[in-house]
């Protein structure tokens, strides 16, 4: 019962994860931030699962954010970023 419990709470702040990080409104932000995570993907010739795996994030997280519909934390950023062996001003590109 305890792990049927467990396995309960930790899908549920999952959910709750989801949810709270979904972009209501898309901004210029959101979406020039994805396009330079997915051109810095393709060219060190990852593909999104390679680099969801490798920065241990969500494979499904990782897509929303290369479309630009996902407000993604810092951390995530910073891992994406050591994955891709960027740097940040690669991640901000084209952003006053």
């Amino acid at each position: 019962m305890a792990s049927q419990n467990e396995a309960y709470t930790t899908a549920l702040n999952l959910r709750l994860a989801d949810h709270t990080s979904r972009v209501n409104r898309p901004t210029q932000v959101h979406a020039a931030v994805g396009k330079n995570i997915n051109r810095l993907r393709n060219a060190a010739n990852f593909t999104q699962e390679q680099l969801a795996e490798k920065a241990d994030i969500d494979r499904r997280s990782l897509q929303r954010i290369e479309a630009g519909q996902w407000n993604m934390t810092v951390d995530y950023l910073d891992r994406l970023r050591r994955c891709l062996k960027s740097s940040w001003a690669d991640i901000f590109h084209g952003l006053d």
